[in-house]
Parts: structure tokens; C-alpha cells; sequence
């Protein structure tokens, strides 16, 4: 049976966390299925949801985003092995040891010094097209939490299918157009609140590049 679920361990999370964007613009997650399915982390149709991805950073983001919910024992060691094996010049990065006291404010902290015309920015559709890329795992929840209801979720999976990041998309263009006080503001306040209860988390960086107005490099691909 699949080892069933819930988080990684706080420190292994951590690990994995702070060199997300480097793991994951180097990684395939094609790589890690069959020993995640061999060592009974995933199920057979989580494997196969990674592999039939079409390009490499699909595969890596939702390998990724499995994985942090994968749970506290079997996941981390079977994605150390790989690493170790395919990915040599990650396997340094697991030998860190990262303060627990790091997080998660440092994420976010950023956020005082960016100036006022931008934190009172509208986010144009393009920027919250991007912005939906950076809810890590768990976009769901986060969007109830954002004041969808499951039914208007549903709605949105009805109407564009499979294509998550495009029902992100519409869910966060509706929010912006039903609220005049939707600035960049309002809607990092809103992030930093959903990343303190623990549920879900985000890329900050890519965050940031995008608040700031610049080019997000995970984004470019």
C-alpha cells in the first residue's frame, strides 16, 4: 500500500524549500516514479499523472507538489537516493542544515521594501496568470480560503478540465474583478495569511520577480 500522507518533516521540508527553484529547473520527475511507486510512496496513477506531463518542468512542478504531501517517512530518503544517483550536483544541497527558525517569514519579508506604487497595484490578468504558477501544492484549499466555494471551483474545473493552471488563472481574475481593492497588497496580505496556517505554501521568489515588475526566470520556459 502507498504510504498515506500528510506532510514531509518539517526539517526535510525546509531542506527541499529553500533550493526549490534550483530543483526544480533541474530535475525531470519522470526520474523519481519508479522508485516512488517501488518504495510504495505513490500509487500507480500518481506515476503515471507525472510521466504522461509533456514537457519537463510540468513533470518536475508536480512531482514536486506530490511530494511535499507525501509523507513524513519513505518520500525524503527515496528523493535523496535519486538525487544521489541521477542528479549529483544537487546532492550537496542535502547536506545543509537549515535553521527551523528560517521560516517561514524570510519568504515574505521582502515584501516591506517594495514601493508603494507598486504594492498599490492592480495585478494585470498576465501577472496573476503568473502568480497562479507559484502556489506550490494544495491550490484548492488555498482558494477556499481565498473565499471560493467548492461549487465555483467545480465550476471552473468543469469548464476548462484538466488545465489546472488555466482554472487558477480565471478563479484569480474573477477575484481581482469583483474587488476594487485588489492591489498587490491585498493579495500578498492574503498569501502570507494562507502560508501561517500551514496548509499551503508558495514561491516566493517568483512572487517577488513578479510584484517587482521583472522577468521571473522559473516562468521562462
Amino acid at each position: 500500500m502507498p504510504e498515506q500522507h500528510g506532510r514531509l518533516k518539517k526539517d526535510d521540508e525546509n531542506k527541499i524549500r529553500v533550493h526549490y527553484v534550483e530543483i526544480k529547473n533541474n530535475i525531470d520527475g519522470k526520474e523519481f516514479t519508479d522508485e516512488f511507486y517501488s518504495q510504495g510512496v505513490f500509487t500507480y496513477e500518481d506515476k503515471e499523472e507525472i510521466d504522461r506531463e509533456k514537457t519537463r518542468l510540468a513533470r518536475a512542478e508536480l512531482f514536486l507538489g506530490k511530494l511535499f504531501h507525501s509523507g513524513p517517512y519513505g518520500a525524503y530518503p527515496a528523493f535523496v537516493k535519486v538525487v544521489n544517483i541521477k542528479y549529483q550536483g544537487l546532492a550537496e544541497i542535502f547536506n545543509e542544515e537549515i535553521p527551523a527558525s528560517e521560516y517561514p517569514s524570510k519568504y515574505y519579508s521582502w515584501f516591506d521594501t517594495v514601493k508603494d506604487e507598486r504594492r498599490a497595484k492592480i495585478p494585470t490578468d498576465k501577472e496573476l496568470s503568473d502568480l497562479a504558477q507559484c502556489f506550490i501544492f494544495n491550490w484548492q484549499n488555498a482558494y477556499l480560503d481565498l473565499g471560493f466555494t467548492s461549487g465555483e471551483l467545480e465550476q471552473g474545473y468543469i469548464r476548462l478540465k484538466e488545465n489546472a493552471h488555466a482554472q487558477m488563472t480565471q478563479h484569480l481574475v474573477t477575484l481581482k474583478n469583483k474587488n476594487s481593492a485588489f492591489t498587490f497588497k491585498y493579495l500578498i496580505d492574503k498569501l502570507v495569511n494562507l502560508e501561517k496556517g500551514g496548509n499551503t505554501f508558495f514561491d516566493w521568489d517568483t512572487i517577488k520577480a513578479i510584484v517587482n515588475g521583472d522577468n521571473p526566470a522559473r516562468l521562462v520556459s
